[in-house]
Order: structure tokens, then C-alpha cells, then sequence
């Protein structure tokens, strides 16, 4: 435990880039983690490695929900407020976790592969190692995946290819950091995931520790962003193998404040558990879902009451995390690796494929009586098809903003948001520049990482 508690205290003074962090260092050298069981310690740190996703400032900037004036006016955060309306500058003068907790995932990370490092295990412990290495190498490249959907260029957007996010692959308090550029970011993302699949055992006791299984999940989301379908329909095919059943959505309640287990209890679809930070523009009582989404709910289709609740005012909040309470849910899981396989599938021209997924899919999730499966259909209409299911079935879970960055730059769909608030309309549209968010000012300040232009 001591050294456990130093070395949180290393982390916060790297992460304020304070010089005093070398003394530290050199005064606790017989402290840091050493043995694989100090490491394991470490991974075990659930508010680290499972909880504050780098997810919420697409949340807020994405489609899904919409704030009334009132509920604006109400937020006392500047930051959330901006970034509501898609207006630059969102975190001057305040901390950008968004930013923060996926860098010490990384750090945490970087700390538990030096130390592995300068071991040699005995072949009794290799698994053990192999394990600890392989969650390490999942959580750095997941951490940099999540920075990437956010602030670095879309893959695809060949005007801004140079602004990748900066790679850090050790824990040396004096490196400046830079920008790599964006296929330099998913080159070690790519790296980073087929190692530890190869190192990591198929399943995990708990949800809140990778797996290979997970890191097949996690590959098949970074080629669909790629837009290297058949890899995503590969990787997501590997992990439905193991990990393939769903929940039927008939055998739910749909009066529970919240429809699903805490913490994702008795969940089967869930691969690995994250979720988000909190947010104040986050919260149910403030927001409300965006109409277009609830109307795209036809008879039958039990997720309408599954995932929202109408409220007193006939607008419709969320209520359908798998984390059980108000916190969003963001982490790999069943549902929407049968869907990557799906687009994937129909992207590569095998419609029976696609469509064979959506019924399988969609059975789960409509009343038994009304479900009708979808047959002939060309490979576009099964496309739209796909698309929208996607969108219907997969909201709050920090995915939206990632899919518009991608359907904008690799298969050049146009998307029009628009929002209203004192009585001025604010959009976004197109091949935008704000698609990419701004670096954290403080971040740009100390170091040589360059900010997007506007």
C-alpha cells in the first residue's frame, strides 16, 4: 500500500509538471513498484483504469440530447456551456479531464512496462507477466484510442493528418511532448492492441480487467474508425465467438428507474467496463434526448422504454447506461460488435451477412410477436439500415461523435447539427474544423503540442 500511495504522488506532480517530481524520485527509488504483484496492485486501481473515459466532451458536443434555455442558463460551467454550442476556447481556465484521465491511464501504464522491463521472471511466473504486460499495453492503447476520437484529426482527414495526439511511451517528468501525426497515433494504437491480444488470456474473471477478448472488441471498433471493414468484421466475428450473447430486451423492465445492473451486474454483454466522468450538462434532470432520435422508435421496438424515460414535461431522458445510475457507460460490449459486423459486413458487399447479424441482433431487442426479420434488401438500403439501428441502439455510450468524424471523412456523408440558445442558432456542419477539439490550453502552454487552427 505505501508504495502504492507514492506513487499516486509521483503521478500527480508529473501531471502538474512540477520539477520537484525528480527530487521525489530520487528520494523513493527502493519505494516505486517492483514485483509483479505491486503491478497487479496497480491495474487494480478501478478509479484509474475503469472510470472517467475520455468520452464526455464529444457527449456534449454530439447529437444526442439537447438542453432547454433554462437547463443552459443553469450549468454555472462556461466550459460545458461552450462546447453545448460547438464554440472554441471550452477549457480556459479550468482542467480538461477529458484530457487528463486517459494520459494517467497512460502513465499508469508506462510505469507498470518499464518496471516489467527490468524484471526476469522465472518461467513459473511468465503467464503472470505476460498477463500484467498485456493489460498494460491494452489500457495505453485504449487511453490513446479515446484521445484520438477527440482531439487529434479524423483518420481520413488528409488537410489536418499532422494533428495526431502525443504519444508518450515512458515516464520521464522532463520529455516535452509533441503531436505525432495521425497515422503515426493509430500505427502504435494497432501495435499497442495486437500485442496484448497475444498476451492476454481469452476471458478475465471480472469485467473490469482486459482480456483478449476485449482487445479483439476494441480492435474491430479501431478498423471500422479506419474504415477497414474487412478487419473490423474479422475481429468482431473472433469475439462474438466467445463473448456473443445478448440480453433479451423482453425479459426487462421497463419501469426501473434504471434498466440495467449497477456497475454492470449480471450483464452479459459486457466485455470491459468504463465509464465516464461526471458532467453537469450530463445530468438526467437537465437534459433531454433529442426528438428526432425518439422518433425513430416504431411500434414494438422495446428500446424506446428500455433505454429513455418520458418525464413530466413529455420529452424523454436516459435511463439505459449499462452502468446501472446516471453515469455513461463506455466501455466494449456484445451489442455493438454485432453491429460493426454488420456495417462492416455490408460495406464489403455481403448483404445475407449484414442482415444476418441485424436479425440476430434485433430479435433481442423488439417484442417477440412484433419482430419481422429484414430480408431483401439491396446492399444500400441494408446500409441506412444498419446505420440507423446503430444510431437507435447504441446512444450515450460515447460513440456518436467518433461515427460522424468517420461517416464525414471516409464515406463522405453529410451531417447538419444545429442547435438554438438565446435566440441565436448555432451549427455544425460539413468538414468542419471543430470535429477536431482544441488541445487544453494548459497542455499547449507547457509544452510543444501544436493547437488546431480555427
Amino acid at each position: 500500500m505505501k508504495k502504492l500511495i507514492i506513487i499516486l504522488a509521483i503521478c500527480s506532480l508529473i501531471f502538474g509538471c512540477q520539477k520537484e517530481f525528480l527530487e521525489v524520485k530520487r528520494d523513493v527509488t527502493q519505494e516505486v513498484p517492483t514485483s509483479l504483484d505491486d503491478f497487479d496492485l496497480l491495474l487494480d486501481n478501478l478509479t484509474v483504469f475503469n472510470h472517467g473515459s475520455g468520452h464526455v466532451m464529444s457527449s456534449i458536443a454530439g447529437e444526442e440530447f439537447q438542453l432547454s434555455q433554462l437547463a443552459f442558463d443553469q450549468l454555472g460551467r462556461p466550459d460545458e456551456q461552450r462546447l453545448y454550442l460547438w464554440m472554441d476556447e471550452n477549457y480556459v481556465g479550468s482542467e480538461c479531464m477529458d484530457w487528463n484521465y486517459p494520459y494517467q491511464r497512460i502513465l499508469y501504464s508506462n510505469i507498470i512496462l518499464e518496471g516489467l522491463a527490468k524484471l526476469n521472471p522465472d518461467v513459473e511466473n511468465k503467464n503472470k507477466l505476460d498477463r500484467i504486460k498485456g493489460e498494460a499495453l491494452f489500457h495505453r492503447a485504449y487511453a490513446e484510442f479515446m484521445v484520438s476520437q477527440q482531439f487529434a484529426a479524423a483518420f481520413g482527414d488528409t488537410e489536418n493528418s499532422q494533428f495526431g495526439i502525443p504519444l508518450i511511451q515512458n515516464v520521464d517528468p522532463t520529455l516535452i511532448s509533441k503531436r505525432s501525426t495521425v497515422e503515426e497515433t493509430y500505427s502504435a494504437i494497432e501495435k499497442n492492441l495486437l500485442d496484448a491480444s497475444s498476451l492476454l488470456p481469452e476471458e478475465s474473471d471480472s469485467r473490469f480487467s482486459p482480456s483478449k477478448t476485449a482487445s479483439l472488441a476494441l480492435l474491430s471498433r479501431f478498423y471500422l474508425v479506419k474504415g477497414n471493414y474487412a478487419k473490423a468484421l474479422e475481429f468482431a466475428e473472433k469475439a462474438l465467438m466467445v463473448k456473443g450473447k445478448l440480453i433479451n430486451y423482453s425479459e426487462l423492465s421497463s419501469v426501473q428507474d434504471f434498466s440495467f445492473g449497477i456497475n454492470g451486474n449480471n450483464n452479459p454483454e459486457i466485455i470491459f467496463y468504463d465509464c465516464t466522468h461526471a458532467a453537469l450538462a450530463l445530468y438526467r434532470e437537465r437534459y433531454r434526448v433529442n426528438e428526432e432520435l425518439i422518433s425513430m422508435y416504431g411500434k414494438g421496438d422495446l428500446r424506446k422504454n428500455i433505454l429513455f424515460r418520458q418525464e413530466l414535461d413529455g420529452a424523454y431522458s436516459y435511463k439505459g447506461s449499462y452502468t446501472g445510475n446516471p453515469i455513461l457507460f463506455t466501455g466494449l460490449a456484445t451489442d455493438e460488435l454485432y453491429l460493426i459486423a454488420a456495417e462492416s459486413a455490408v460495406r464489403l458487399g455481403e448483404v445475407e451477412a449484414c442482415l444476418g447479424f441485424m436479425n440476430e441482433f434485433l430479435k433481442t431487442r423488439f417484442s417477440p410477436e412484433m419482430y419481422r426479420s429484414a430480408t431483401d434488401f439491396s446492399q444500400s438500403e441494408a446500409l441506412d439500415f444498419v446505420l440507423r439501428e446503430r444510431r437507435k441502439s447504441l446512444p450515450n455510450r460515447g460513440l456518436r461523435w467518433s461515427d460522424i468524424r468517420r461517416l464525414t471523412y471516409l464515406e463522405n456523408q453529410t451531417f447538419s447539427l444545429q442547435r438554438e440558445m438565446t435566440g441565436k442558432v448555432y451549427d455544425l456542419k460539413g468538414k468542419d474544423k471543430r470535429l477536431i477539439l482544441l488541445a487544453p490550453n494548459n497542455v499547449v502552454e507547457r509544452s510543444d503540442v501544436i493547437q488546431v487552427p480555427r
